[in-house]
């Protein structure tokens, strides 16, 4: 199977429980910007930091 631009389409083991993290990530980002956008926190590098660490470990199940 090939994609638009002819590389091959590798699926990767697990891919569901990645998804089911992805998702909680953007949730954990989407409550973040709600709250910063109401002005209910003032310091929003904690969370981003939390998240960015989040997403690091995800990608190196991925790879």
């Amino acid at each position: 199977m090939k994609c638009v631009s002819e590389k091959e389409i590798i699926v990767k083991e697990n891919g569901l429980e990645i998804v089911k993290e992805l998702k909680v990530i953007g949730n954990n980002l989407n409550q973040i910007t709600r709250k910063v956008n109401s002005y209910e926190i003032q310091n929003c590098s904690p969370y981003l930091n939390l998240i960015y660490k989040q997403s690091s470990e995800l990608m190196k199940k991925w790879q």
